[in-house]
């Protein structure tokens, strides 16, 4: 699943049209649900976040803007951090309906360009993300696919509307950004004695399974064959147990959710 020759992460077993139409839908249904706020809905605190709700559709603009252009990038966790307080800041409204208008905009400028890219062209072109990461595009556009899921449940929750994670945009999520998801490793587990785990994903039709290695300085993760792994996972909530959204359930999920500080 990841090739590290060049020191690039190449998540594989997804194509870049599958993640183009994952982004599409995620994006286009976090832009309807902050239409169906109103000023009270965008000033409620996020669970377990420093962010509002309008905070966090802010936040949102900011990382489509930064796959349209915006090259800033932090070399370490902490000052990613600080750099989306700093492009939080940066939008000045807080007015659900200009959020979502303005979202709205800036994804279907970024999508029409992402439909510009076959497959070849995605997977030679490299980016750089954040804390010292580089990745093919098509293994890059996993953190905002992260994003969207993410923080749609961070808004949903804070005001009491629905949000629906589809299985297979949580599986694909999963395939495509745990491979890049070394800095988020708690570095007590990454230098540690070597753990290993594998899963399926068979309620969201994925066909390979994943396996995922850390300890002794290393993090790989690797496609399996699925009639070979450990556990079957529930990729939804194993999505939003990793983001740490929920509480893990079950000792496969507890013990992986464990390897990572919150993402």
């Amino acid at each position: 699943m990841v090739t590290e020759t060049d020191d690039v992460v190449r998540a594989t077993g997804f194509g870049i049209d599958e993640m183009v139409a994952g982004l599409g839908r995620a994006g286009r249904a976090f832009v309807d649900l902050l239409r169906t706020l109103d000023a009270e809905d965008a000033s409620q605190q996020c669970p377990g976040m420093a962010w509002t709700a309008a905070e966090t559709a802010a936040h949102m603009i900011n990382i489509v803007r930064r796959g349209m252009g915006d090259r800033r990038r932090s070399g370490t966790l902490a000052g990613l951090a600080d750099q989306n307080d700093i492009g939080i800041g940066e939008i000045a409204t807080r007015d659900p309906a200009e959020l979502a208008t303005l979202l709205e905009a800036d994804l279907t400028e970024y999508l029409a360009l992402l439909a510009t890219l076959d497959e070849a062209t995605a997977r030679a072109t490299v980016v750089r993300l954040h804390a010292g990461v580089k990745a093919d595009v098509s293994t890059a556009l996993s953190y905002q696919l992260f994003d969207e899921l993410a923080h749609g449940d961070d808004i949903a929750r804070a005001t009491g509307r629905p949000w629906d994670i589809p299985a297979a945009e949580a599986a694909l999520v999963l395939r495509a950004g745990l491979p890049a998801l070394t800095p988020w490793v708690k570095s007590d587990v990454l230098a540690g004695a070597v753990q290993r785990t594998s899963f399926a994903m068979p309620d969201a039709g994925a066909g390979d399974g994943i396996e995922i290695e850390v300890g002794e300085g290393r993090y790989d993760v690797r496609a399996v064959d699925a009639a070979e792994v450990e556990w079957d996972a529930d990729p939804v909530h194993l999505f939003l147990a990793l983001a740490g959204r929920r509480e893990p359930q079950g000792d496969d999920v507890t013990r992986v959710a464990g390897w990572y500080q919150p993402i």
